[in-house]
């Protein structure tokens, strides 16, 4: 039984060949700073509304996206309405072209400052949110693109406590200043 035990690993050893890891090939990142407005929906007048992305994608299109908003103070008949959206998406952004077109969806929270009618107090809730939509990056160089971003943010179901329809939701129109750059493996 030994001799046959030394006679497998030999055969195993001889049979053995390089094994490369697989190239991960190479990454981009994007930052953009952005500015636009909320408005739509169930927001009751549009609000002017700053925020940033930033996002890595493979040389396939698809990444990943964390995403952040602020409307401040959109008037309402009662007081000020805040909006702060907080998202994590899903991206397929295309790799070539001066003209880049991308869609994106994801999950994130949604915090509401305010209240939409006649309330005692004013309350901040945090609710849980969605996102989709999609937009395209002009390619000014290498490194700086502009991009438009047109997305629906929904925040499902009700909240007790706090006056505000059910499955509340809203668009953001924005354009911005996209930074790229290249990550190696």
């Amino acid at each position: 039984m030994c001799v046959w035990m030394v006679v497998a690993v030999a055969l195993v050893g001889l049979n053995a060949s390089r094994a490369d890891a697989q190239g991960g090939g190479t990454y981009k990142g994007l930052l953009t700073g952005q500015l636009g407005a909320t408005t739509g929906g169930d927001v009751p007048a549009t609000s002017l509304t700053p925020g940033a992305s930033v996002s890595v994608h493979e040389t396939t299109g698809w990444g990943a996206e964390l995403d952040f908003g602020f409307a401040n103070g959109s008037p309402s008949p009662g007081p000020e309405l805040d909006l702060a959206t907080y998202m994590v998406n899903i991206m397929w952004l295309a790799q070539s072209g001066i003209v880049r077109p991308y869609g994106v969806g994801g999950v994130g929270g949604i915090q509401v400052h305010g209240c939409f009618a006649a309330c005692p107090k004013i309350a901040t809730v945090y609710d849980f949110g969605v996102n989709v939509g999609g937009g395209a990056i002009y390619d000014v160089n290498d490194m700086v693109g502009i991009r438009g971003d047109v997305r629906y943010f929904m925040a499902p179901g009700d909240k007790t406590g706090f006056t505000r329809p059910g499955n509340y939701g809203f668009w953001r129109l924005s354009a911005g200043v996209t930074f790229t750059w290249v990550i190696a493996p």
